[in-house]
Protein backbone atom coordinates (compact mmCIF):
# COMPACT_ATOMS: atom_id res chain seq x y z
CA UNK A 1 0.00 0.00 0.00
CA UNK A 2 1.48 3.41 -0.92
CA UNK A 3 2.14 6.03 1.76
CA UNK A 4 0.27 9.33 1.89
CA UNK A 5 2.13 12.60 2.31
CA UNK A 6 0.89 14.49 5.39
CA UNK A 7 1.94 17.59 7.32
CA UNK A 8 1.71 15.40 10.41
CA UNK A 9 4.73 13.44 9.14
CA UNK A 10 6.98 16.43 9.86
CA UNK A 11 6.62 16.58 13.62
CA UNK A 12 9.47 15.31 15.78
CA UNK A 13 10.45 14.55 19.34
CA UNK A 14 10.55 18.27 20.23
CA UNK A 15 6.82 18.53 19.47
CA UNK A 16 5.85 15.89 22.04
CA UNK A 17 4.87 16.43 25.67
CA UNK A 18 7.32 14.17 27.48
CA UNK A 19 6.10 13.30 31.00
CA UNK A 20 8.19 14.58 33.90
CA UNK A 21 8.68 12.50 37.03
CA UNK A 22 9.13 14.31 40.35
CA UNK A 23 10.02 13.20 43.84
CA UNK A 24 7.39 14.38 46.31
CA UNK A 25 8.62 16.36 49.32
CA UNK A 26 6.81 17.43 52.46
CA UNK A 27 6.50 20.91 50.97
CA UNK A 28 5.40 19.80 47.51
CA UNK A 29 2.54 21.75 46.04
CA UNK A 30 -0.97 21.17 44.77
CA UNK A 31 -0.04 18.89 41.85
CA UNK A 32 1.45 16.32 44.19
CA UNK A 33 -1.59 16.44 46.46
CA UNK A 34 -3.97 16.00 43.54
CA UNK A 35 -1.94 12.98 42.39
CA UNK A 36 -2.15 11.55 45.90
CA UNK A 37 1.64 11.39 46.21
CA UNK A 38 3.09 11.17 49.68
CA UNK A 39 6.54 12.50 50.63
CA UNK A 40 9.22 10.15 49.35
CA UNK A 41 7.18 8.81 46.43
CA UNK A 42 7.42 9.67 42.74
CA UNK A 43 4.63 11.06 40.63
CA UNK A 44 4.01 11.97 37.02
CA UNK A 45 3.07 15.65 36.72
CA UNK A 46 1.40 15.05 33.32
CA UNK A 47 -0.66 11.91 33.92
CA UNK A 48 -0.91 12.14 37.73
CA UNK A 49 0.31 8.54 38.09
CA UNK A 50 2.25 7.76 41.26
CA UNK A 51 5.07 5.27 41.92
CA UNK A 52 5.12 4.55 45.66
CA UNK A 53 7.74 1.78 45.42
CA UNK A 54 9.89 3.53 42.82
CA UNK A 55 10.55 2.19 39.33
CA UNK A 56 13.19 0.83 36.96
CA UNK A 57 14.55 2.86 34.08
CA UNK A 58 16.90 2.88 31.11
CA UNK A 59 18.91 6.07 30.71
CA UNK A 60 18.74 7.55 27.22
CA UNK A 61 20.72 10.74 27.79
CA UNK A 62 21.89 13.14 30.50
CA UNK A 63 22.18 16.90 30.24
CA UNK A 64 24.32 18.82 32.72
CA UNK A 65 22.42 21.89 33.96
CA UNK A 66 22.61 24.77 36.45
CA UNK A 67 19.86 25.81 38.84
CA UNK A 68 19.56 28.83 41.12
CA UNK A 69 16.65 28.54 43.55
CA UNK A 70 17.48 31.58 45.65
CA UNK A 71 15.63 30.17 48.65
CA UNK A 72 16.16 27.54 51.33
CA UNK A 73 12.65 26.13 50.89
CA UNK A 74 12.25 22.86 48.94
CA UNK A 75 9.04 23.13 46.94
CA UNK A 76 7.54 22.90 43.47
CA UNK A 77 8.18 26.58 42.82
CA UNK A 78 10.36 27.24 39.76
CA UNK A 79 13.96 28.43 40.24
CA UNK A 80 14.88 32.09 39.94
CA UNK A 81 17.37 31.31 37.22
CA UNK A 82 18.77 28.29 35.40
CA UNK A 83 20.91 27.08 32.51
CA UNK A 84 19.76 24.24 30.29
CA UNK A 85 23.36 23.44 29.33
CA UNK A 86 25.92 23.97 32.09
CA UNK A 87 28.99 23.86 29.85
CA UNK A 88 27.64 26.70 27.72
CA UNK A 89 27.70 29.11 30.70
CA UNK A 90 24.59 30.78 29.30
CA UNK A 91 21.44 31.19 31.38
CA UNK A 92 17.90 30.81 30.09
CA UNK A 93 17.79 34.62 30.12
CA UNK A 94 20.80 34.85 27.80
CA UNK A 95 23.17 36.07 30.53
CA UNK A 96 26.79 34.98 31.03
CA UNK A 97 26.87 32.59 33.99
CA UNK A 98 30.59 33.27 34.57
CA UNK A 99 29.77 36.82 35.59
CA UNK A 100 27.14 35.76 38.14
CA UNK A 101 28.01 36.01 41.83
CA UNK A 102 25.89 32.92 42.56
CA UNK A 103 27.87 30.57 40.25
CA UNK A 104 29.02 27.41 42.04
CA UNK A 105 30.58 24.51 40.10
CA UNK A 106 31.48 22.46 43.19
CA UNK A 107 28.61 22.40 45.66
CA UNK A 108 30.44 19.94 47.92
CA UNK A 109 32.87 22.73 48.85
CA UNK A 110 30.05 25.01 50.00
CA UNK A 111 28.31 24.88 53.37
CA UNK A 112 24.93 23.15 53.13
CA UNK A 113 23.06 26.20 54.47
CA UNK A 114 24.62 28.49 51.87
CA UNK A 115 24.22 26.00 49.04
CA UNK A 116 20.61 26.96 48.34
CA UNK A 117 21.79 30.50 47.81
CA UNK A 118 24.10 29.38 45.03
CA UNK A 119 23.62 28.31 41.40
CA UNK A 120 24.65 24.66 41.49
CA UNK A 121 25.17 21.81 39.03
CA UNK A 122 22.34 19.36 38.36
CA UNK A 123 21.21 16.84 35.76
CA UNK A 124 18.24 16.48 33.46
CA UNK A 125 17.81 12.77 32.82
CA UNK A 126 16.04 11.53 29.70
CA UNK A 127 14.97 7.94 30.29
CA UNK A 128 12.47 5.19 29.59
CA UNK A 129 10.48 3.50 32.33
CA UNK A 130 10.35 -0.28 32.37
CA UNK A 131 8.78 -2.56 31.38
CA UNK A 132 6.84 -0.58 28.75
CA UNK A 133 9.66 1.76 27.66
CA UNK A 134 7.61 4.88 28.41
CA UNK A 135 9.70 8.07 27.86
CA UNK A 136 10.07 10.56 30.72
CA UNK A 137 12.43 13.17 32.15
CA UNK A 138 13.66 13.70 35.69
CA UNK A 139 15.56 16.69 37.09
CA UNK A 140 18.19 15.57 39.60
CA UNK A 141 19.05 18.82 41.38
CA UNK A 142 19.83 19.86 44.95
CA UNK A 143 20.36 16.88 47.24
CA UNK A 144 19.61 14.49 44.35
CA UNK A 145 22.60 15.73 42.32
CA UNK A 146 25.21 13.98 44.49
CA UNK A 147 23.73 10.44 44.19
CA UNK A 148 23.38 11.03 40.44
CA UNK A 149 27.09 11.83 40.19
CA UNK A 150 27.83 8.68 42.22
CA UNK A 151 25.77 6.65 39.74
CA UNK A 152 27.68 8.11 36.80
CA UNK A 153 30.97 7.29 38.53
CA UNK A 154 29.85 3.70 38.99
CA UNK A 155 28.90 3.38 35.32
CA UNK A 156 32.02 5.15 34.06
CA UNK A 157 34.35 2.71 35.82
CA UNK A 158 32.30 -0.36 34.91
CA UNK A 159 34.00 -1.99 31.91
CA UNK A 160 30.94 -4.10 31.15
CA UNK A 161 28.96 -0.93 30.44
CA UNK A 162 31.31 0.16 27.64
CA UNK A 163 31.28 -0.91 24.00
CA UNK A 164 34.19 -3.33 23.38
CA UNK A 165 34.59 -1.94 19.85
CA UNK A 166 34.63 1.67 21.11
CA UNK A 167 35.56 1.92 24.83
CA UNK A 168 34.66 5.62 24.94
CA UNK A 169 31.00 4.79 24.31
CA UNK A 170 28.74 3.56 27.12
CA UNK A 171 26.02 1.16 26.00
CA UNK A 172 23.17 2.63 28.03
CA UNK A 173 20.62 0.42 26.25
CA UNK A 174 22.10 -2.75 27.75
CA UNK A 175 21.28 -2.23 31.46
CA UNK A 176 18.50 -1.06 33.76
CA UNK A 177 18.72 1.02 36.93
CA UNK A 178 16.35 0.74 39.92
CA UNK A 179 15.16 4.11 41.27
CA UNK A 180 13.80 4.80 44.76
CA UNK A 181 14.13 7.51 47.40
CA UNK A 182 16.01 7.95 50.65
CA UNK A 183 15.11 10.19 53.59
CA UNK A 184 17.88 12.72 54.14
CA UNK A 185 18.46 15.09 57.02
CA UNK A 186 19.26 18.62 55.88
CA UNK A 187 19.78 21.91 57.76
CA UNK A 188 16.19 22.75 56.75
CA UNK A 189 14.63 19.55 58.04
CA UNK A 190 13.99 16.08 56.61
CA UNK A 191 13.86 15.77 52.84
CA UNK A 192 13.98 13.01 50.28
CA UNK A 193 16.74 12.45 47.74
CA UNK A 194 16.75 10.11 44.78
CA UNK A 195 18.41 6.74 45.36
CA UNK A 196 19.79 4.48 42.62
CA UNK A 197 20.20 0.73 42.77
CA UNK A 198 22.92 -1.28 41.10
CA UNK A 199 22.84 -1.17 37.28
CA UNK A 200 21.85 -4.62 35.99
CA UNK A 201 22.43 -5.92 32.43
CA UNK A 202 19.34 -7.14 30.56
CA UNK A 203 21.09 -10.16 29.07
CA UNK A 204 18.46 -10.23 26.30
CA UNK A 205 19.85 -9.18 22.91
CA UNK A 206 16.42 -8.86 21.32
CA UNK A 207 15.10 -6.57 24.06
CA UNK A 208 18.34 -4.54 24.04
CA UNK A 209 17.84 -4.01 20.32
CA UNK A 210 14.34 -2.67 20.98
CA UNK A 211 15.69 -0.33 23.67
CA UNK A 212 18.42 0.87 21.31
CA UNK A 213 15.89 1.62 18.56
CA UNK A 214 13.60 3.52 20.95
CA UNK A 215 16.57 5.48 22.30
CA UNK A 216 17.50 6.52 18.76
CA UNK A 217 13.96 7.80 18.17
CA UNK A 218 13.99 9.79 21.44
CA UNK A 219 17.31 11.36 20.44
CA UNK A 220 15.92 12.31 17.03
CA UNK A 221 18.28 9.91 15.23
CA UNK A 222 15.68 8.11 13.14
CA UNK A 223 18.22 7.09 10.48
CA UNK A 224 20.13 5.14 13.12
CA UNK A 225 16.90 3.56 14.35
CA UNK A 226 16.22 2.24 10.84
CA UNK A 227 19.63 0.54 10.80
CA UNK A 228 18.53 -1.76 13.63
CA UNK A 229 15.94 -3.51 11.48
CA UNK A 230 16.80 -7.15 10.98
CA UNK A 231 19.68 -7.12 13.47
CA UNK A 232 19.89 -8.98 16.75
CA UNK A 233 23.16 -7.71 18.22
CA UNK A 234 24.54 -4.18 18.27
CA UNK A 235 27.53 -4.73 20.55
CA UNK A 236 30.06 -4.25 17.76
CA UNK A 237 27.88 -2.66 15.10
CA UNK A 238 28.58 0.77 13.66
CA UNK A 239 25.68 3.22 13.97
CA UNK A 240 26.81 5.37 11.04
CA UNK A 241 24.19 5.46 8.24
CA UNK A 242 25.29 4.03 4.88
CA UNK A 243 26.61 6.37 2.21
CA UNK A 244 24.31 7.26 -0.63
CA UNK A 245 25.36 7.07 -4.26
CA UNK A 246 26.51 10.68 -4.36
CA UNK A 247 28.92 10.05 -1.46
CA UNK A 248 30.36 6.79 -2.71
CA UNK A 249 33.54 7.01 -4.78
CA UNK A 250 33.43 5.46 -8.23
CA UNK A 251 35.75 2.52 -8.67
CA UNK A 252 37.93 3.05 -11.76
CA UNK A 253 40.52 0.69 -13.24
CA UNK A 254 44.17 1.71 -12.84
CA UNK A 255 45.62 3.78 -15.65
CA UNK A 256 47.73 2.00 -18.26
CA UNK A 257 51.49 2.35 -17.84
CA UNK A 258 52.16 1.96 -21.56
CA UNK A 259 54.39 -1.10 -21.09
CA UNK A 260 53.82 -4.34 -22.99
CA UNK A 261 52.07 -6.96 -20.85
CA UNK A 262 53.75 -10.32 -20.45
CA UNK A 263 52.04 -13.69 -20.48
CA UNK A 264 53.46 -15.85 -17.73
CA UNK A 265 52.99 -19.60 -17.77
CA UNK A 266 54.27 -21.87 -15.04
CA UNK A 267 57.08 -24.10 -16.35
CA UNK A 268 57.32 -22.30 -19.69
CA UNK A 269 59.47 -19.51 -20.98
CA UNK A 270 57.55 -17.11 -23.17
CA UNK A 271 58.27 -13.98 -25.13
CA UNK A 272 56.47 -10.66 -24.45
CA UNK A 273 53.06 -10.37 -26.06
CA UNK A 274 53.01 -7.94 -28.97
CA UNK A 275 51.27 -4.62 -28.53
CA UNK A 276 49.17 -5.15 -31.66
CA UNK A 277 45.88 -6.96 -31.82
CA UNK A 278 47.37 -9.80 -33.88
CA UNK A 279 47.79 -13.18 -32.24
CA UNK A 280 51.32 -13.83 -30.94
CA UNK A 281 53.41 -16.38 -32.83
CA UNK A 282 53.68 -19.83 -31.31
CA UNK A 283 56.64 -20.42 -29.08
CA UNK A 284 58.91 -23.42 -29.18
CA UNK A 285 59.23 -25.58 -26.14
CA UNK A 286 62.72 -26.66 -25.29
CA UNK A 287 63.22 -30.30 -24.61
CA UNK A 288 64.27 -31.01 -21.08
CA UNK A 289 65.50 -34.15 -19.50
CA UNK A 290 63.53 -35.67 -16.65
CA UNK A 291 60.08 -34.76 -15.42
CA UNK A 292 58.61 -31.36 -16.14
CA UNK A 293 59.11 -28.73 -13.46
CA UNK A 294 55.45 -27.74 -13.79
CA UNK A 295 54.25 -30.93 -12.15
CA UNK A 296 53.26 -31.17 -8.49
CA UNK A 297 53.22 -27.38 -8.00
CA UNK A 298 50.80 -26.23 -5.32
CA UNK A 299 47.81 -24.24 -6.55
CA UNK A 300 48.50 -21.24 -4.32
CA UNK A 301 52.00 -20.56 -5.74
Amino acid sequence: MPELERNADNFGINDLLTPEIRLCQGTSGEKAKIAGAKPGTFYNIVSGETYPAGFEMVIVDLIKTRTFWGTSEISDNPPLCASNEANSYESVNGEDCRKCEHLCDNAAMVDAKARREKCTIGWTIQAMMLPNLEPFTYRATGISATPTMALLTNIFYNKEAHNPANPKKIQWHRFKIPVSSAETKTPFGMSYAIKYGKPTPFGDAKFELQVFSMSAVMLGQTATAQLTEGKTDLSNQSTQPPLDQSQQKAITPPASTGSTPKIRTVGEKTEPAPATSEAPPPTEKKETKGPSKSKNIPMDV
